[in-house]
């Protein structure tokens, strides 16, 4: 007798404004699930754009996180991120009573999240304990290693266990997208964690049709540093970079967000500013017209976790520059590619980054590998991962 396909369940927590790689992501399982014959449902912040809403999908969701700098006391910030689990804690569990009353008996249900803070799990938590049906299975992904920190790692440790003894007819899966923090979590978890590819990047042929600018000479080295400039992303690395008296900075032309502050260049520095915000087409056509990536992560922060800007330049053949002790080192090394994997403090760092980037050996070896990461990091590969792990638990 054939398995039943089940139906899937996003809990989309943090208010991406429809731009990003979460919203990225939900495209992808949504062309994931699709290929299975999975159902798809989806659950976004409540001021989430209608017009990118698609089938299945509901914008519902109060509380949601955002990016928020503001600074307060942490008194009344406690008692703000309270009230506003307990805000998200009601409309999950809403919009779950009204999703399981209408999805049919037979299907079983998976409720899936792909990225959460530990107060968002606590929500998720509180809107199980009033669920009319707790016959479910729960999919977490975790996708970064603050686990470690002592307090944090014990809340997911307990969360995990809660969540376990809530939905008793069910099961909770623990998955990754990265070896690295598979094995850490393993053990840290002490129980099985499951490792899925990450699936929203385009095809070749989407990246050949894209129509650019590019200067086929490469004089000047097109470079990024893309994303929003975050100290995390290596900020005080590219502010030193530009200050060096390097002439061979002009061949070099950066590309980089108007939101990072940048301190007066060398005459020789050509830097182009990028709106702080591009649309999925704005940004593809941007990777596309490049020819080097800048990735200057912080190490800890970035020892096991994963870079979707990373994964999707690679798809795209790009040439990216990493910090070493991170998860794109590693990956470059698997691919004998450690000429990438470069220490920014040194004053000859825009010398070795010219030398490597016109490197014709260095080049194949990016085709190979990008050749590679076609097959592993797409919807297909997805759709077939995730399949694969609802078998083991049926």
């Amino acid at each position: 007798m054939s398995k039943i396909n089940p139906i899937l369940i996003s809990l989309v927590l943090f208010d991406c404004g429809g731009i990003g790689h979460n919203y990225e992501y939900l495209n992808a399982i949504s062309k994931s699930t699709k290929e299975i014959g999975w159902q798809h449902y989806a659950a976004l912040p409540i001021n989430f754009n209608d017009q990118d809403l698609k089938n299945g999908w509901r914008a519902c969701l109060l509380g949601c996180r955002k990016l928020d700098n503001r600074k307060e006391n942490k008194l009344i910030k406690t008692f703000r991120l309270l009230f506003i689990s307990f805000e998200l804690a009601k409309s999950i569990h809403q919009y779950l009573n009204n999703i399981l009353s209408v999805a049919d008996d037979i299907s079983p249900t998976i409720i899936f999240i792909d990225s959460f803070k530990p107060s968002e799990l606590l929500s998720f938590l509180i809107s199980l304990l009033f669920l009319s049906s707790r016959k479910l299975t729960v999919w977490l992904l975790y996708r970064h290693d603050d686990y470690q920190k002592n307090l944090i790692g014990f809340f997911y440790k307990i969360m995990n266990v809660l969540i376990e003894k809530i939905i008793a007819n069910g099961k909770l899966v623990l998955l990754t997208d990265s070896e690295k923090l598979q094995d850490s979590l393993r053990f840290y978890f002490k129980r099985q964690v499951f490792i899925v590819p990450i699936p929203h990047t385009p095809t070749l042929e989407y990246f050949e049709n894209i129509q650019t600018n590019q200067n086929k000479e490469n004089i000047p080295i097109l470079s990024w540093w893309c994303g929003n400039p975050n100290p995390e992303k290596g900020l005080e690395i590219i502010q030193r970079l530009v200050t060096l008296a390097d002439p061979m900075a002009k061949n070099l032309h950066l590309f980089i967000s108007k939101e990072a502050y940048l301190p007066k260049t060398n005459n020789n520095f050509q830097i182009t500013y990028l709106p702080a915000y591009l649309t999925r087409q704005a940004y593809l056509k941007q990777l596309m017209e490049i020819d080097i990536l800048l990735l200057p992560y912080n190490s800890k922060i970035y020892k096991e976790r994963t870079s979707g800007v990373f994964v999707e330049g690679i798809c795209a053949g790009k040439i990216p520059f990493v910090t070493e002790g991170t998860w794109m080192a590693a990956e470059l090394i698997k691919y004998d590619l450690k000429e990438l994997v470069i220490d920014w403090t040194k004053d000859d760092v825009i010398e070795s980054i010219c030398k490597f980037s016109k490197n014709a050996n260095i080049i194949q070896k990016i085709k190979t590998m990008q050749k590679h990461y076609l097959v592993i990091h797409s919807a297909k590969s997805y759709s077939e991962c995730i399949q694969k792990i609802y078998n083991t638990q049926t």
